[in-house]
Order: C-alpha cells, then structure tokens, then sequence
C-alpha cells in the first residue's frame, strides 16, 4: 500500500521560511546558553563542587535568581 500524504503550498513561503529559521535558530541557542550561565555561575562560586552536585542546585543561595532566570530564558528558546 502506498500512502501519501497531499503537501498544501502556502502563498506565502518566504514568510514561512524565516518563521521556521527564527524557531529552529532559537531551539539551537537554548542549551549552549543554559551551559553558559551555569559555567559563568561556576566561576562565581568557587564553594560549589560540580562533580557532587547537579547544576539546577546553581539555584540556591542568594544568585539562585540567575539560575532561576536562565532556567526560565532557555525554556522559553527551547519552545
């Protein structure tokens, strides 16, 4: 059996294209901006051991507020 499913052409292709760009740019920046904040946040922290403790714990303390924001920013690209 040969299924097929009909591909429907929208007139405006061009509007869709930078619609799927600006997507797919923001879901590729969401993870290397979460690992940059949690590594800029280590250099912040010379008490917090990485090696024991996982990085959502970034989040305690009293610059617990930019792991909160950077939790917040990279699921927001990643939608």
């Amino acid at each position: 059996m040969n299924y097929s499913i009909p591909l429907i052409m929208s007139g405006n292709s061009g509007t869709d294209h930078a619609r799927t760009t600006a997507v797919l740019t923001c879901g590729a920046l969401a993870a290397p901006f979460f690992l940059g904040v949690a590594l800029v946040e280590l250099m912040l922290r010379p008490e917090f051991d990485i090696h024991k403790l996982p990085i959502s714990f970034l989040n305690l303390g009293a610059l617990g507020w930019i792991q909160d924001v950077s939790f917040a920013y990279s699921g927001l690209l990643a939608l």
